[in-house]
C-alpha cells in the first residue's frame, strides 16, 4: 500500500530518479510478492534459510514483474488487459520514461514534460518515439532479466524437484509474457 500511495503521490512528476522509481516498486509490487513467497516456506515448514532464500526469490520476481508491466505500457497493441499508455496518460512515470527523460538533450525533456503534462494519445505516441531513440523499453527489459537472473540464483539452495522447476519457469515467464 506504501509503493501504491508514493505512486499517487508522484502523479504528474517526470523528475524521478531510478532508486525513487525501484523504491516504489519494491513497496508496491516486489514486496507483496516476496511476502506469498515467504509464508509458502513458512507453511511448508521450510528452514529459515530456506525461507530468506523463497522471500528473496519473490522479491526479484516482483521487481522483475512490474519492469515487465512498466514496459508493456509502451507497447502499442494491448497485452493483458492492459490498455497500451495507461500508466502514461495517467502520469505515472515508469523505467522507460525515466531513462528517457535522463538521457535526453535539454530539448528533449522540455518536450517530454510538456507530453506528460497533456497526457493524451498523441501526446503517448509522440513521447513513446523519444523513448524508444534513448532505447528506454530494452534498458527497462535488460533490468526485469538480471532480476530474474538474481531470483533464480535463489532457488539454487533447492534440490531439484518439480516444485523448483515450476518457479523456475515461472520466473522466465514473467520477462517472456506478451514481449
Amino acid at each position: 500500500a506504501e509503493g501504491e500511495a508514493l505512486q499517487l503521490e508522484r502523479r504528474g512528476e517526470i523528475e524521478i530518479s531510478e532508486a525513487e522509481y525501484f523504491s516504489t516498486i519494491i513497496d508496491k509490487t516486489a514486496s507483496l510478492i516476496s511476502a506469498s513467497c515467504q509464508i509458502g516456506a513458512i507453511l511448508g515448514e521450510a528452514s529459515l534459510k530456506e525461507e530468506e532464500a523463497l522471500a528473496d526469490f519473490g522479491l526479484n520476481v516482483g521487481i522483475a514483474f512490474q519492469l515487465v508491466d512498466d514496459a508493456l505500457d509502451y507497447q502499442l497493441s494491448p497485452s493483458w488487459g492492459k490498455e497500451p499508455g495507461k500508466d502514461f496518460m495517467e502520469g505515472k512515470a515508469t523505467l522507460p520514461l525515466i531513462r528517457a527523460y535522463r538521457l535526453g538533450n535539454a530539448q528533449e525533456r522540455v518536450r517530454l514534460q510538456e507530453l506528460f503534462d497533456q497526457r493524451d494519445k498523441e501526446a503517448f505516441l509522440e513521447a513513446l518515439s523519444i523513448i524508444k531513440a534513448h532505447r528506454g523499453l530494452e534498458y527497462t527489459m535488460e533490468k526485469a532479466r538480471q532480476y530474474i537472473n538474481t531470483a533464480k540464483k535463489n532457488l539454487a539452495i533447492f534440490p531439484e524437484s518439480p516444485y523448483k522447476t515450476a518457479l523456475d519457469r515461472m520466473a522466465d515467464f514473467v520477462v517472456e509474457r506478451n514481449y
